[in-house]
């Protein structure tokens, strides 16, 4: 049996005709009545019995024609009165009981698996995939929210730290990559070479020569404006790896440019695109590059990293 209830007579009465004929029933409570509009306020049914009882207090000076135009745009349709009187409390309660459930559920399911993963794992580790878990919904939550890749790095510092085999493996694998990809992408032996630990690069302030580079770092931070830029030749091209990084490249409109960037926890914003999170790749080219004199070829990849690109 459906019960389509909504007063606070109807509920209580066809709740009880459900339990006396014993049968499935399900029970719906319709929504509120919709207002409206007067004197460009929001209006509803229990509004205006508020009205008429002050004016019938004579603390309102409402007219009788304007409580008669109130009450034609106070109810526009079926439903419960708008009032948090008992006929919606009682519907209302009822949903409250259902959350509070389903929240009990789910903290129960959420310290189950903290202990099973806590056995698993061990304290220190669950704690950094915990703080990695934060940064990445700060990251995606609040776009603009630089606490969560500062969260991303101090769980990804804490989880690498204490198994120092996967800092190392990490590390080889990234140099052993940048390797490929520059012998690869470099068209002969005659480019800048740079493979540190700890990198700084902060070409955004005077003039400087651009020529075809490949640099790579466990850290880094990388600054280049290439509208300061004295281009040496007509293609260049600029690898730029490592395991944690932050670039910011600034490129002027009539430069032809073509990037490739990739993260594996982080953020790319190049132009008016945006990706952020976990796995994120990015190719993107000038809508004039072919025909550009000038052309630049950008391949960045970062396991954490925020590379950010502004076309002026």
């Amino acid at each position: 049996m459906i019960c389509l209830v909504s007063c606070d007579k109807t509920i209580p009465g066809q709740l009880m005709a459900a339990a006396r004929l014993n049968i499935p029933s399900i029970v719906v409570a319709c929504g509120y009545q919709p207002g409206g509009q007067f004197r460009g306020e929001h209006i509803d049914i229990e509004d205006l019995w508020i009205h008429a009882v002050r004016r019938e207090t004579r603390r309102n000076q409402l007219s009788v024609p304007e409580l008669e135009e109130m009450s034609l745009n106070a109810v526009l349709g079926p439903g419960v009165c708008a009032g948090m009187g008992t006929a919606n409390t009682i519907p209302k309660g009822g949903e409250r009981v259902d959350r509070r459930n389903r929240n009990t559920a789910l903290v129960l399911i959420s310290a189950g698996l903290l202990i099973l993963l806590y056995k698993l794992l061990g304290f220190f580790t669950l704690s950094a995939i915990l703080i990695i878990g934060l940064g990445i919904y700060k990251i995606l939550a609040y776009e603009e929210n630089k606490s969560g890749y500062a969260l991303l790095v101090i769980g990804g510092l804490m989880l690498l730290g204490h198994h120092l085999s996967i800092v190392v493996g990490i590390v080889l694998i990234s140099l052993g990559y940048f390797f490929i990809k520059s012998k690869r992408a470099q068209r002969d032996d005659d480019y800048l070479r740079r493979q540190n630990l700890l990198e700084s690069i902060k070409w955004d302030r005077e003039p400087w020569g651009l020529r075809s580079m490949s640099v790579w770092c466990v850290i880094g931070e990388i600054r280049m404006d290439l509208s300061l830029a004295l281009i040496e030749s007509e293609e260049t091209t600029v690898i730029v790896h490592g395991v944690i990084g932050d670039v910011n490249l600034i490129v002027p409109e009539e430069l032809g440019l073509s990037v490739e960037a990739s993260t594996l926890f982080g953020q790319i914003k190049i132009g008016q695109e945006r990706r952020s999170g976990l796995l994120n790749h990015v190719v993107w080219q000038s809508p004039h590059y072919s025909e550009s004199a000038h052309k630049v070829k950008l391949l960045v990849a970062y396991t954490v990293g925020d590379i950010d690109v502004k076309i002026l």
